[in-house]
């Protein structure tokens, strides 16, 4: 029973539980969002004219994006989203360069009352792996 009130052994308790629910967090923060190949990214676009959402920031977006993906940085997304002219009850695919700020990018268009989003996985990294184009500028 000494184990738990040793000073050390608690901090280290308190380590360890504290790392496990960093651990789970990508988890929690996925939301209502589906996650989609580069192959599913590809049927959405030309099957379901999904609309792109390219989260990166615009020098990332002028290296290279996807064909008639709309620039729309995380950093500015709620105030642009009034602008983009995008239909909420449209199926909406949000890229960004690994998954990680198209995440949060989905938060903020569930919120807003978008209902059909999708992220592509592992962001323009997958595209690029399964060489998908890009177009540049």
């Amino acid at each position: 029973m000494n184990f738990f009130l040793e000073p050390t052994n608690f901090a280290l308790l308190a380590i360890a539980i504290i790392s496990g629910l960093m651990l789970l967090q990508p988890l929690v923060i996925k939301g209502n969002a589906k996650h989609v190949s580069a192959t599913e990214a590809t049927q959405m676009i030309n099957h379901q004219k999904a609309q792109i959402i390219d989260v990166r920031t615009e020098q990332e977006f002028a290296q290279g994006h996807i064909r008639q993906s709309k620039s729309l940085p995380l950093q500015s997304l709620p105030s642009l989203l009034t602008n983009a002219k995008l239909k909420q009850d449209k199926p909406v695919l949000i890229v960004c360069a690994s998954g990680m700020r198209a995440r949060r990018a989905a938060a903020v268009l569930t919120k807003e009352g978008f209902t059909d989003v999708a992220i592509l996985d592992g962001g323009l990294k997958t595209w690029l792996d399964a060489q998908l184009p890009l177009v540049k500028g």
